[in-house]
């Protein structure tokens, strides 16, 4: 394949992609509401994560790739199963992004070393400390491996004791 073919072939995937994506979401979701409302659902009634319920979703699609290898399946049928998996991917992509730990500077966490190193032990002093949303600082106390919990809410930097 020249690099111009790929080109080519890149440029109708993403251009497909995209107008799936929107087609399915006017299709699936009601203006407004939770994008992945669906894989939450299905999530909460199979009592396991929204990233989970995604990955039971797309399992099907990749199976029926897999299915295809090494048979006379027409182009056609090969785009539209790649597309299915490109489009779950993207949705992965989307779930894991909104509950992904923040993406926050490393100052931030090192603002909370030094606070933990400090003597501030409990949760809402830190907060307080480090002038930062609660949900923010929780998640990167329970993301970073330096830090951990006594489990009587007190914070410290992970092989501290005291």
């Amino acid at each position: 394949m020249t690099h111009s073919d790929f080109e080519s072939l890149l440029s109708k995937r993403l251009e497909t992609t995209r107008e799936v994506l929107t087609a399915k979401n006017k299709e699936y979701v009601p203006r407004d509401a939770d994008m992945l409302a669906n894989f939450k659902l299905g999530a909460a009634m199979q009592g396991i994560s929204a990233a989970a319920c995604c990955r039971g979703y797309m399992t099907k699609h990749l199976a029926s790739i897999m299915s295809l290898i090494d048979t006379d399946t027409p182009l056609a049928v090969w785009q539209e199963k790649i597309g299915d998996a490109i489009n779950y991917l993207i949705l992965l992509e989307a779930i894991v992004s909104e509950t992904a730990p923040p993406q926050v500077s490393c100052d931030v966490a090192d603002f909370l070393v030094e606070v933990l190193a400090s003597g501030v032990r409990r949760f809402p002093e830190v907060v307080d400390a480090a002038g930062v949303d609660p949900a923010t600082v929780k998640r990167i106390l329970e993301a970073d491996q330096r830090f951990q919990t006594d489990g009587y809410g007190n914070w410290q930097l992970r092989g501290c004791n005291g």
